[in-house]
């Protein structure tokens, strides 16, 4: 055998185990893929299931107004029934279910969302929107209160018009000040009502969702959150395979949570009432696992119907 030979022959050799190292570095990437999808999967099922068994009280808080009155600043509401018809809440208890946040932080909060109850009839008034900062429990009422918030109007609302909060709602988009209005595709700053920095503190950095897009965030203040930038300085929005979309204030914003049994997989779980009654609700379940260079997000969608509360 020639020395040309020689060379050839091993040059096929070489040239033939580097085609299977490549191929069997490919098939275990793919393998792992597979396997974290089917676990994505795994935990959206469990999530779903969870959704399934909450109780009314585990996700919203409802009582109804207590005096009609104009559209000012005070909310006076009544006292809470434990009935079917008017299922009430304590508002000063926020959450109580982990799935919305840390278990361990229980606690109260003094201020959040709540959705008024629009009246039907010949003359139906329109529901609406608004932020509490204050709460009496002794007295049961809510002041101040920023009336007709992110699209709605302030209204006079009659007594008995019920009053819901969304225990899940911890942010919401917008600036201060009512009004509507937009954040779109590429803004990195995202302006929040309600206070990352306040017990319980959104982590220093990690991950929000909006509707379904995905952002990873780099830092937090007082007023929001401020998304992380790629390499050429652009924030990265779309995150992990989402649609980078414009988001309307007074949209709930999520900070992701990463899962207490698989490390690297973080979810959330948002319920949109479609109305002040909470009987149904829209539910976004998003699981997003993965690297910097490598992350993917998994979206389902369900109804949410209490069956107790």
């Amino acid at each position: 055998m020639t020395l040309m030979e020689v060379l050839l022959a091993m040059a096929i050799f070489l040239i033939g185990s580097v085609s299977l190292v490549g191929l069997f570095v490919t098939a275990s990437a793919l393998h792992a893929d597979a396997m974290n999808r089917r676990r994505a999967s795994f935990i959206a099922d469990e999530l779903l299931a969870e959704v399934r068994s909450l109780r009314f009280r585990e996700v919203f808080a409802k009582t109804r107004i207590a005096v009609g009155g104009d559209a000012g600043a005070r909310i006076t509401v009544d006292a809470v029934y434990p009935d079917v018809l008017n299922q009430g809440a304590d508002f000063a208890t926020y959450p109580v279910h982990y799935l919305f946040n840390a278990a361990t932080s229980a606690g109260t909060r003094t201020s959040g969302p709540i959705l008024l109850e629009g009246q039907g009839g010949a003359t139906p008034v329109p529901r609406e929107w608004a932020w509490y900062d204050g709460w009496n429990i002794a007295s049961r009422y809510f002041d101040p209160v920023t009336r007709g918030l992110w699209g709605t109007a302030a209204t006079t609302h009659a007594d008995t018009s019920r009053i819901l909060q969304p225990r899940s709602w911890r942010y919401v988009l917008g600036p201060p000040g009512p009004g509507a209005g937009t954040i779109n595709a590429t803004v990195g700053t995202i302006p929040v009502w309600g206070d990352p920095t306040s017990a319980p503190a959104a982590p220093v950095s990690g991950y929000i969702v909006i509707d379904e897009e995905w952002m990873p965030y780099a830092s937090r203040d007082a007023n929001g959150f401020t998304v992380a930038l790629d390499n050429n300085g652009v924030p990265y929005r779309g995150w992990g395979g989402t649609k980078a979309a414009a988001h309307s204030f007074g949209t709930p914003v999520t900070v992701a949570r990463e899962h207490p049994f698989y490390p690297g997989f973080y979810y959330t779980v948002q319920f949109y009432p479609t109305d002040a009654t909470g009987s149904s609700a829209q539910v976004i379940i998003t699981v997003g696992y993965g690297n910097p260079n490598f992350f993917h997000v998994h979206t389902f969608h369900t109804i949410y119907t209490p069956t107790s509360y």
